[in-house]
């Protein structure tokens, strides 16, 4: 055999080892991540201090210092073995060994553990937590430093060097099961929504294959029902499911069934015998017919006029405390009393989850809150935080600074006198810019110490002057976002605020076609339920209308959102050239438009989201597609608040729940109001992917590359054998 042949035949066990290497790596990369994917159903669980709203390590200075960290279990949480707690730390190498950490989990000492040289850069302490002490929703894990360099620890009470931190990555494993569920309607949002932030909130809604427009407008209202008890930051994900379906797949996990009491006796012999007098509207619980571990709720009536009395009664908070049992029958619904003015989303510390907490220092105090946001507001404006706290007694003279901080960057001060009241209110100014989706960071820290002059009051720092100095944020704090945006344009970007109207929802009007299907209502769903997140009002009243019912010359509901295929909803090609991107009215295909480049998209699902001024220059939207898969993807952009915030312009076009781009179209026919300055002045075209899309195509581009170079050496090796 020559060496040419030798050469070759190596090149190509070399070429095709290392492919079976990439090939190993890609699939182990998704093993790995899959491995991810937690079990909570009785399986051992671990989360971390980062999964319960720690943003950030949290650093400790002074002499005798605590924090406590909320730790909210979902409602429906059980335990039977002890959950064990595992606090990462590190402190200063400088201290004294006779320094301490000690650990207490609802007002029970746990542990205690000496800071010593040996754990200053990667210590632990583990401690275990007996299951009767868990409890389902909040819970308080209390840490506390005691640390010092010389023998007389308040010598050292301003010494930098004197600190400690522990560390998000600290972990609490569990392992619950599920409680069994419990047909019981005053507990509504339970079990449907969970304000624990390691709940999974799955609601499956289910309706008709065909709906018609009262059960279509009770859906609307119970989605934003729904959006509205998440605040913007509780997790939840809605399906739309129907009848049919859900018969065949039968889905796990909560149900919601919205539909006449005719089409509800196909799903459950329980529902077909609830009864109630003529012109009522109902509510029904009762374990789900396709999963043991989860209820089902049923709002209906014999009409459709009752099922959208029973829908919007759900959207009423001071309902839920008059109920009792699985069944209620709605004969009547309050007048509703609108002010008009647009939406603005608002939460109390309580709501997050928090109880009112108190924290203890020589030095300060100090006290951490996770905001987690899934929506964010024009970068421009900013958030009223209002604080509620109370302080320790000061003498007449003496005085204290009170700091707030998010994301580590102050937001404002205020200096605290004696004399006056130890109850204060104060409102502090968040620049919106401070903030990002996910989890934020909010810091309340006093500096309240008991005496200046060190030498006379020696022993200030120790354990019985410790309580002395102590803050209280009281949990009914609240954070408020402002409700529009600073100019009116028809910017995609500033849905759902500019598209909705008064905050109760009763100037909006989905318009959808005369003849809605499954597709249009899951677009409609979405939409309401990224719309109730900034919803207000004690009943939710979004309408429901055909096209051919919904006349622009109607001022009864003067927002609208136009949902649907071209060909199917006459609005829509209505609306004609006041579109950024008009529609054949003959083939329903998106016709040209200057800045977009035109491509062929028979053989890909698009999805087209557009904003325009009607003719009163109130700003409409539009959700269309050139199927109903593309229609549905441009929702689950809408639906993201993430995603929708990128959509800069008036017209975007999505190609997959991940891909979209958006641009601002020049129309001279325009008649509503002109976009500002500054809107037109930003960037003209975003488009973005998943990570996951990004990974995986530099992979395949490392591959190639690496393919390329073994070529490269395979040839070379080969010639320099033969030349040989």
């Amino acid at each position: 055999m020559d060496g040419k042949n030798i050469s070759r035949r190596r090149g190509f066990s070399i070429f095709s080892g290392l492919l079976l290497i990439a090939a190993l790596l890609l699939h182990a990369g998704g093993v790995l991540a899959q491995s991810e994917t937690t079990d909570t159903g009785g399986s051992a669980t671990t989360f971390t201090l980062e999964d319960f709203g720690l943003a950030a390590d949290d650093t400790y200075q002074g002499v005798l210092v605590s924090r406590d960290y909320g730790i909210n279990l979902p409602a429906a949480w059980r335990y039977s073995e002890a959950a064990v707690l595992t606090l990462y730390f590190s402190h200063s190498p400088t201290l004294n060994p006779k320094s301490t950490l000690s650990v207490d989990w609802n007002g029970v000492r746990l542990g205690s553990q000496a800071l010593t040289a040996g754990n200053a850069q990667a210590g632990s302490l583990a401690v275990q937590i007996p299951a009767e002490n868990l409890t389902a929703g909040y819970n308080t894990l209390h840490v506390e430093f005691y640390m010092g360099i010389s023998d007389d620890f308040c010598s050292d009470v301003d010494n930098p060097a004197v600190w400690a931190t522990v560390h998000q990555a600290s972990t609490l494993a569990l392992a619950p099961r599920a409680a069994a569920p419990v047909a019981e309607l005053s507990a509504f949002p339970l079990p449907f929504i969970d304000s624990s932030p390691v709940a999974q909130n799955h609601v499956t809604l289910v309706v008709p294959a065909e709906p018609a427009f009262g059960e279509l407008s009770a859906l609307a209202a119970v989605s934003a029902k729904l959006g509205e008890l998440t605040g913007g930051w509780r997790p939840l994900e809605v399906q739309v499911m129907s009848i049919p379906d859900a018969l065949k797949n039968r889905p796990r996990g909560n149900l919601i069934a919205v539909a006449a009491a005719g089409s509800l006796k196909q799903l459950s012999a329980e529902l077909a015998a609830v009864s109630a007098p003529a012109g009522s509207g109902t509510l029904h619980e009762q374990i789900s017919p396709f999963d043991d571990s989860a209820l089902l709720l049923a709002i209906s009536g014999e009409t459709q006029a009752d099922v959208e009395k029973a829908g919007r009664a759900l959207t009423g908070d001071s309902l839920y405390a008059r109920l009792a049992g699985d069944t209620a029958v709605i004969l009547d619904l309050p007048a509703g009393k609108s002010s008009g003015d647009s939406a603005g989303a608002a939460f109390t510390l309580e709501q997050l989850g928090y109880a009112s907490t108190a924290v203890y220092g020589t030095r300060d105090q100090q006290t951490s809150y996770n905001i987690p946001l899934k929506a964010l507001w024009q970068s421009n404006s900013s958030a009223a935080l209002d604080l509620h706290f109370i302080h320790s007694a000061l003498a007449a003279g003496e005085r204290f600074t009170l700091t707030v901080a998010v994301n580590n960057l102050p937001v404002g001060s205020v200096v605290v006198t004696g004399g006056a009241s130890s109850e204060r209110r104060e409102t502090f100014q968040i620049p919106l810019s401070f903030l990002k989706t996910g989890a934020n960071y909010l810091t309340v820290q006093s500096s309240i110490q008991l005496s200046d002059d060190f030498n006379k009051d020696h022993d200030y720092c120790t354990d019985p002057h410790y309580n002395e100095a102590w803050l209280t944020i009281a949990n009914d704090t609240q954070i408020t976002f402002p409700s529009q945006p600073d100019k009116a344009t028809a910017n995609i970007a500033n849905f759902p605020y500019e598209f909705i109207g008064a905050g109760d929802l009763s100037q909006l009007a989905f318009i959808l076609p005369d003849a809605p299907g499954l597709a249009d209502a899951q677009v409609m769903s979405t939409l309401a339920v990224r719309i109730g997140e900034i919803a207000s009002g004690n009943l939710l009243q979004p309408q429901v209308l055909p096209a051919g019912e919904a006349p622009e010359s109607d001022e009864t509901y003067p927002y609208r959102i136009l949902i649907g295929l071209p060909l199917k909803n006459s609005a829509i090609l209505k609306a004609g050239s006041a579109l950024p991107q008009p529609f054949d009215p003959a083939s329903g295909q998106a016709l040209p438009v200057a800045g977009l480049a035109t491509i062929d998209t028979s053989r890909t699902s698009t999805g087209y989201i557009q904003a325009y001024f009607a003719k009163k220059g109130l700003p409409r939207l539009v959700v269309s597609g050139n199927n109903e898969n593309g229609m549905l993807g441009a929702a689950a952009h809408l639906g993201d608040a993430a995603k929708s915030i990128l959509l800069t312009g008036d017209l975007a076009v999505t190609t997959s729940d991940t891909l979209a781009a958006s641009l601002w179209v020049e129309k001279s026919s325009e008649t509503g109001a002109a976009l500002s300055p500054a809107a037109q002045t930003q960037q003209t075209l975003s488009v973005w992917f998943q990570p996951s899309g990004v990974l995986y195509t530099a992979l395949a581009v490392l591959i190639v590359t690496l393919v390329a170079l073994i070529l490269h050496v395979v040839t070379t090796f080969g010639k320099k054998n033969t030349d040989r």
